[in-house]
């Protein structure tokens, strides 16, 4: 048995509230595979460095729309794939279209951000998101 799983859009994820990671993470001790979009691309961000960069623009007279993302990117099923790497799951990741996954709504399939604002005014420190997830991963307790 499997599940899959077309995320709903939101690459950010924390230890508060309902997120891809957690999802992921209980689907595959559960069902031991799931398949999930790889067609999809964005940046996975850790709330904790959103939390950082939003205190340091907000200590600041700056102002405008501030892209604010984990830097580099990757697809869905990439993410769930490191998501398992890196919290020791013993799970298969099956790789699937949006097409494969018929949803009502739409997704983008380039959520790519870049961070432009940042890098121009307080300085763009947000880390590559494979290193925010080990660490979340290495930190969190369910």
């Amino acid at each position: 048995m499997y599940s899959s799983f077309a995320p709903a859009g939101s690459w950010l994820y924390g230890s508060e509230g309902e997120n891809f990671v957690k999802t992921m993470m209980c689907l595959g001790r559960e069902k031991g595979t799931v398949t999930v979009v790889s067609d999809q691309r964005g940046n996975p961000t850790n709330a904790e460095d959103l939390a950082y960069h939003i205190l340091k623009i907000a200590a600041t007279e700056e102002y405008g729309l501030y892209h604010c993302t984990g830097n580099g990117s990757c697809s869905w099923y990439d993410f769930a794939c490191k998501i398992m790497e890196y919290a020791e799951i013993d799970a298969k990741v099956v790789s699937c279209t949006s097409a494969d996954y018929p949803s009502l709504t739409m997704r983008p399939t380039n959520s790519v951000l870049d961070h432009m604002m940042l890098r121009l005014t307080v300085g763009d420190q947000m880390r590559n998101w494979e290193q925010a997830l080990q660490c979340f991963l290495d930190n969190y307790r369910e």
